[in-house]
């Protein structure tokens, strides 16, 4: 792994987005520009006085919101990810501070520094584990006017992207953990996961006994399943935590069903 540190400057500036809509020519008015869509994610290459040269990842306007795109971008390894974003219309309100929360997750999920350049809204500086560290503000241009402003900090330059997140994305939210339901003590969850063995479905019984959770017995299955019934993309308790219900929205070419259990001597059976 290689690293380093970088100034880096991020104001609010502004920005120019570019729409779908205007890469189609015969719906764009003359002077908007020479837009053209990307043949796909790439990074840029940012050569620095002693001769390293750093790949830059890009983030557009919403592209730092949407795990996707973070995850495509960071199996290209970028040494720092960087979001330029207009988000002017919102003026002063939460969205900008929305947006800026959302982005943070786009650190965390590659390990890589975050510089946000935000025309009237909050630019920020984002470290590899997801603290801001460095952020300015929102305005409405409309109702405060604000000249030029400047936000400066060092930003990590890291490998970036060696992680479990973006090597295998959501696999394990998808096998285990995508419905979760909680009694009304906390003391015993049910952990719903609609991918396992191979979409059949699953769901897992936990208690919790002087602050450590246990698996209670085996996996609950869908006794009289037709096919991959995905089994566990819904799953509730009871308050007192004695009977759960699930749901498998494909069982049966998408007729569906429901299973419930009931814990009897502290084990799940299926209820009849």
């Amino acid at each position: 792994m290689s690293s380093g540190r970088t100034s880096v400057c991020g104001g609010n500036r502004v920005t120019t987005q570019c729409r779908r809509a205007v890469h189609d020519e015969r719906r764009r008015p003359r002077g908007v520009g020479q837009f053209r869509a990307g043949s796909g994610v790439t990074t840029f290459d940012l050569r620095t006085a002693d001769g390293r040269v750093w790949k830059i990842g890009p983030l557009i306007c919403y592209d730092d919101i949407l795990e996707d795109v973070g995850r495509t971008l960071g199996a290209l390894h970028p040494n720092l990810l960087v979001n330029i974003t207009n988000d002017s219309w919102f003026g002063d309100t939460s969205e900008p501070w929305q947006h800026l929360a959302l982005s943070v997750f786009r650190t965390v999920e590659t390990r890589t520094d975050l510089v946000r350049s935000v025309n009237t809204s909050v630019s920020a500086f984002v470290d590899a584990t997801g603290r801001v560290y460095a952020k300015t503000y929102a305005v409405d241009p409309a109702k405060h006017a604000v000249g030029a402003d400047r936000l400066h900090a060092s930003a990590a330059l890291l490998d970036g992207g060696h992680t479990v997140f973006v090597t295998i994305g959501n696999l394990f939210a998808y096998l285990q953990g995508p419905a979760v339901s909680l009694s009304s003590d906390g003391s015993t969850a049910a952990v719903g996961g609609y991918g396992d063995n191979s979409s059949a479905g699953a769901v897992w019984i936990w208690t919790r006994n002087n602050g450590i959770w246990t698996q209670r017995g085996t996996k609950l299955v869908g006794s009289g399943a037709v096919g991959a019934a995905q089994l566990g993309f819904s799953v509730s308790l009871s308050g007192d935590g004695k009977t759960a219900i699930t749901g498998g929205w494909l069982d049966n070419n998408l007729f569906g069903a429901v299973w419930v259990y009931a814990r009897v001597h502290r084990a799940c059976v299926l209820s009849t």
